[in-house]
């Protein structure tokens, strides 16, 4: 009884019972661009267009057809279906209108000439405000040269230091800060500083064009808050006057900041720059420009 027993465990490898391991496909899919940017937040179009690359050991593996499906938190928007292309760069988005400030994720299944890869990991991105009548409240800024500053040959001009607190009663889901600052700006909120890089954002004609940055502040947000904006000259405010007519003046330093937050339990509520918000020269700042520096009072 115990030989047959045995011998019975013994064929059941060759009888397919046991289990056998998953074999990994041979390419995959990595890489994942949206208008040529990792998990961009702030887009400005509706009709993003998507790029993605394949890997693999093989040689000469080729694309043949794709599929991708994007999604926001109401539920799938687009699903492409298989589509016979080659196409890895530039795709574009062709489902339902995506309205400003909409988070998004999207993940990207490919077939090639050695075997179709696993869907790709979810990737985010999100829609910026792609209107001027996208945004809510105002720009605020100090309107006139502070004690100490001054315009010429030698431009000297303090940063501009602006303030806001509130308090939130609901977790927070999401957050994300939209800020437009004529000139530079640094962002704090709670302590945290979002961007370490200079010169941000970069240089424009602002008779024309005014750019913007976008940030999750999520994870920084607790239930008292106060939201900080250094602002720097930048190009709006002259740096040397010693040619007048090759450095155009825009004004002062001036911002503009709307915050999307949305709580877990499906509400949301909005922050935006107003009369309200505290704003000084007073900051350790005294004098900063692209050509001279900054002058730190600490």
């Amino acid at each position: 009884m115990k030989r047959t027993l045995f011998v019975l465990l013994a064929m059941l490898p060759l009888m397919g019972i046991a289990k056998k391991k998953v074999a990994k496909p041979d390419v995959s899919v990595s890489w994942l661009r949206v208008e040529n940017m990792e998990k961009p937040m702030g887009i400005d179009t509706d009709k993003p267009r998507f790029s993605w690359i394949i890997l693999s050991e093989k040689q000469d593996v080729r694309q043949t057809a794709y599929q991708i499906v994007v999604t926001t938190d109401k539920g799938e928007v687009w699903n492409s279906g298989r589509v016979e292309s080659d196409q890895q760069l530039w795709v574009p988005y062709d489902g339902e209108k995506l309205k400003s400030a909409t988070a998004c994720s999207w993940k990207v299944k490919v077939w090639t000439t050695v075997g179709e890869t696993d869907w790709s990991e979810e990737e985010c991105f999100g829609i910026g405000l792609l209107k001027e009548n996208h945004w809510t409240g105002r720009w605020i800024g100090l309107e006139r040269l502070m004690p100490g500053e001054q315009r010429g040959l030698h431009s000297r001009l303090a940063a501009r230091y602006v303030r806001k607190e509130f308090e939130l009663a609901k977790s927070v889901k999401r957050a994300i800060a939209y800020v437009a600052g004529i000139g530079l700006h640094e962002l704090h909120v709670n302590g945290v500083i979002y961007n370490r890089e200079v010169l941000v954002p970069m240089p424009t004609d602002y008779r024309k064009t005014v750019l913007y940055n976008t940030y999750d502040i999520t994870e920084a947000l607790k239930e008292k808050n106060a939201i900080g904006l250094v602002l720097g000259n930048g190009r709006v405010f002259p740096m040397r006057q010693n040619k007048p007519y090759k450095t155009p003046v825009f004004g002062l330093p001036k911002c503009r900041i709307n915050i999307f937050i949305e709580f877990t339990d499906g509400t949301t509520k909005r922050i935006s720059t107003d009369e309200k918000w505290k704003i000084t020269a007073n900051g350790p700042i005294r004098s900063n420009n692209e050509y001279d520096g900054e002058i730190y009072d600490a």
